[in-house]
């Protein structure tokens, strides 16, 4: 079973939510926070299957999406069951950081494959008093399980209702575009 292990979902998403990456194992398996061996097996597995590629250049292997229908397919089943469940997440990072008021998720995570990589936040965080240390540990949490670098914004409560008050467009874009909320209400 391909997805038999919180590794090999961890491989298979970074895959299918990085479409122009190409990884090395080792590099994959820093990434996703995974041993090397499991990783290359898991690689190798999906180049066999059709839903990557492998790119030799000397010794050094390289792996990258395979420009096909089974890609797609596989794109579309990690946005429709193959993401983490933000609410678990989202509940842990609640009890860790008490003054949580917002949180979003939007971009990748909710399967807007159209929105350009670093357009806007891909994470909302709204709190009382943002604990950095708190939110940098669970985002690179979210960050390991997803398989790529997520574009966080962080705002205090106060500061949320003025940027949302002057129609901030981080704010804005994050509203208008495909988004869930995940704790808290707008």
């Amino acid at each position: 079973m391909l997805l038999g292990t919180g590794v090999r979902a961890r491989v298979v998403r970074a895959l299918a939510l990085n479409p122009h990456a190409s990884w090395t194992a080792a590099a994959l398996a820093q990434r996703v926070g995974a041993p090397t061996p499991l990783v290359r097996q898991t690689l190798r597995a999906l180049a066999r299957a059709g839903f990557a590629q492998e790119q030799r250049s000397g010794r050094q292997r390289a792996f990258a999406p395979a420009p096909s229908a089974a890609y797609e397919a596989l794109q579309a089943f990690v946005f429709a069951a193959g993401m983490p469940d933000f609410l678990v997440w989202a509940r842990e990072f609640a009890a860790a950081h008490r003054r949580l008021r917002l949180l979003v998720v939007a971009g990748v995570l909710v399967g807007d494959t159209l929105r350009p990589d670093g357009e806007s936040p891909e994470v909302l965080i709204v709190a009382d008093t943002p604990d950095e240390r708190v939110i940098r540990r669970f985002i690179g949490r979210l960050e390991r399980e997803v398989g790529r670098d997520l574009a966080v914004a962080v705002f205090s409560t106060t500061v949320f209702r003025y940027r949302q008050d002057i129609g901030d467009r981080a704010i804005r874009e994050v509203r208008e575009r495909p988004h869930r909320v995940v704790r808290g209400s707008w």
